[in-house]
């Protein structure tokens, strides 16, 4: 597909460093959202840029509706300009000296921020990991090129001023996908809502349509790319893709407190194998949905999935 040439990405690994010992568990990782947000106020509070009238924190954690009145309807609200990957592996206790790798894909524009969601980690480092616990520093950034191979763009003490990271189009990221067999595998918990309900156990072609609206909402936010030029026939070949395991469960994962009882919150995890003809009609989609995650808090590392084939 051509047209996604022009949709493109960094991966960037940043490493860091814990200054004190932390009991690192999955709830702490998908709970970033707002110690981000609240280190990011603090450390792109007065920063001015020529390339941008918006300010900095506004362009990563709350970006505006765009101004194209037919492109906020056939899309999704606006979400961050980053999706962020860490291995649910990596939790367990934590102790000075110990590092850990939080990953994120930078999307089209978004790739602009890099060294400001850098600053934002090393002020998040200064405050703690969660609640003010598990202070650590950023002490690497790597940016991931084709294959995997990686590159070296910073490290602690040096500029956030001159990072120069690989950047990656969609149409290279989707050329080798496997069109006879596929297995979607969820390793961090998927939130979907349909009808204001949490989908418990569901079957593919309920999940297809959260993954092509979040693809096509961020390819057109940020990328200035309608990718899909028939939904129709995406979601009727999504229809007809044969399911040969579903392995989905549902896992929760933290509680909120209630007047009569905790609400549990959690997602599904767990695989599911997709086979048949039509399976390469859609791989495509769950390629670049891969990079972005899907279902609520998918910015900040719910919904993470990955393809086997």
């Amino acid at each position: 597909m051509q047209r996604l040439r022009n949709v493109e990405f960094s991966i960037i690994h940043f490493t860091i460093e814990f200054q004190e010992s932390i009991h690192l568990s999955l709830e702490i990782l998908l709970r970033l959202r707002r110690d981000l947000r609240e280190a990011g106020r603090h450390a792109l509070s007065g920063r001015t840029e020529s390339t941008s009238s918006l300010d900095p924190f506004v362009r990563i954690f709350d970006p505006p509706i765009s101004s194209d009145p037919v492109g906020v309807k056939r899309h999704q609200k606006t979400g961050p300009p980053f999706a962020l990957h860490f291995s649910p592996d990596s939790t367990g206790e934590k102790n000075p000296g110990d590092s850990l790798e939080l990953s994120v894909v930078f999307w089209g524009d978004g790739v602009q921020e890099i060294a400001n969601f850098a600053r934002t980690l090393q002020v998040l480092g200064s405050a703690g990991l969660h609640r003010r616990e598990g202070i650590f520093d950023l002490i690497a950034i790597e940016g991931e090129g084709s294959g995997g191979v990686r590159a070296c763009l910073w490290r602690e003490g040096g500029s956030l001023d001159v990072l120069a990271p690989v950047i990656l189009d969609a149409q290279w990221r989707t050329q080798e996908l496997s069109t006879d067999f596929l297995r979607l595998v969820f390793i961090t918990p998927a939130r979907l809502i349909s009808s204001g309900k949490p989908l418990f156990r569901p079957d593919f072609h309920r999940i297809f349509p959260f993954i092509l609206r979040r693809v096509t909402s961020m390819c057109f936010a940020y990328c200035a790319v309608e990718p899909v030029k028939d939904i129709a026939f995406l979601m009727e070949s999504a229809s007809r893709v044969d399911v040969l395991n579903n392995h989905l469960q549902w896992q929760d994962w933290r509680s909120l407190p209630g007047d009569e009882k905790e609400q549990n919150i959690g997602g599904v995890l767990g695989s599911i194998d997709l086979f048949g003809t039509l399976l390469g009609e859609v791989a495509w989609v769950l390629s670049l949905g891969s990079l972005l995650n899907v279902g609520k808090g998918a910015a900040f590392g719910a919904g993470q999935f990955r393809l086997e084939g």
